[in-house]
């Protein structure tokens, strides 16, 4: 009889992410927890996933990713970031999902 439970490996941990400083709304943001999104926010945010690359993915992937940094201090200054920033928060995020 064979044994066909095999284990994954994937990373649920939360991430640090560090960038050089910059201010957004008189806040000076640097550096970034960024935590696995839970089963019903991926599901909520489909979009993200579904419609990579297109206005309606890029809006899911923002909403899903200020639900997903912990050190925002209004949700609002994700869509002030530089676009650097925001795409390579963006994309950390999308490797925890995939």
């Amino acid at each position: 009889m064979s044994d066909n439970n095999t284990q994954t490996s994937i990373n649920i941990s939360n991430e640090e992410l560090s960038f050089p400083e910059f201010t957004v709304n008189g806040t000076q943001y640097s550096n970034f927890t960024l935590r696995c999104p839970s089963f019903s926010e991926t599901a909520a945010n489909f979009n993200m996933i579904s419609k990579a690359g297109t206005p309606e993915g890029n809006k899911a992937a923002a909403t899903l990713a200020k639900l997903c940094l912990s050190d925002l201090k209004n949700k609002s200054d994700f869509d002030a970031f530089p676009s650097p920033v925001a795409f390579t928060i963006i994309r950390k995020l999308g490797e925890k999902i995939v």
